[in-house]
C-alpha cells in the first residue's frame, strides 16, 4: 500500500522544533533589544557632554540669554536627574554685576527601564577648559546591565 503525506508524529516533532527555535529567538531578540536601548541611552548622553564641551571651547552664544550685550559666557553645564531620569544641557553668564544667568537649552529623558545611580553635575568652563568635576562617572542600568560614562578632568569623555 502505497501513502503521500507525513505521519502525524513527524508533523508534531516539526512543530516541536519549530516552537524551541521561535522561543530561543524570541528571548534573543529582548536581550538584543535591552542591550541596544542601553547603548542608545549612553551614546546620546555622550553626545550631549560633547556638545556642552565643544560650545565652551567655542565660546558660542547665539540665541541664549548669554547673546545680550554686557553678559560673559562662563560655562556650559549639563545636569543629570536621577530622580526625574532626564538630563538637560544648560549655559550659564554673568553680567559686569556678577550677576549669575543660566539658559537651560536642552532636556531629554531616559527611556522606560533605564535610570541613573546618581544625580552629577557637568561644568565645562569656557576659559580654563577641561571640566569642574574631574573623574565623574555616570552608570546606567537596565535590567543588570550597565553602561558607565567618565568625564576626565581634561574634559575627555568615554564610554564603557
Amino acid at each position: 500500500m502505497k501513502t503521500e503525506g507525513f505521519t502525524f508524529i513527524e508533523l508534531m516533532v516539526a512543530i516541536s522544533v519549530m516552537a524551541v527555535l521561535g522561543a530561543l529567538t524570541t528571548a534573543g531578540f529582548s536581550n538584543y533589544n535591552q542591550v541596544q536601548v542601553l547603548q542608545t541611552s549612553g551614546n546620546d548622553i555622550t553626545t550631549m557632554l560633547n556638545e556642552a564641551k565643544s560650545r565652551a571651547q567655542s565660546q558660542v552664544k547665539l540665541g541664549t540669554i548669554c547673546s545680550v550685550p554686557g553678559k560673559t559666557l562662563t560655562d556650559y553645564r549639563v545636569d543629570i536627574s536621577q530622580t526625574n531620569k532626564n538630563y538637560s544641557l544648560s549655559v550659564d553668564c554673568q553680567d559686569s554685576g556678577l550677576n549669575n544667568f543660566s539658559d537651560l537649552l536642552e532636556t531629554k529623558k531616559l527611556p522606560q527601564n533605564v535610570n541613573f545611580t546618581s544625580s552629577p553635575s557637568f561644568s565645562f568652563p569656557v576659559i580654563s577648559g577641561g571640566v569642574q568635576a574631574p573623574g565623574s562617572i555616570i552608570i546606567i542600568s537596565d535590567s543588570g546591565k550597565q553602561k558607565t560614562i567618565t568625564v576626565s578632568d581634561l574634559g575627555g569623555i568615554s564610554e564603557q
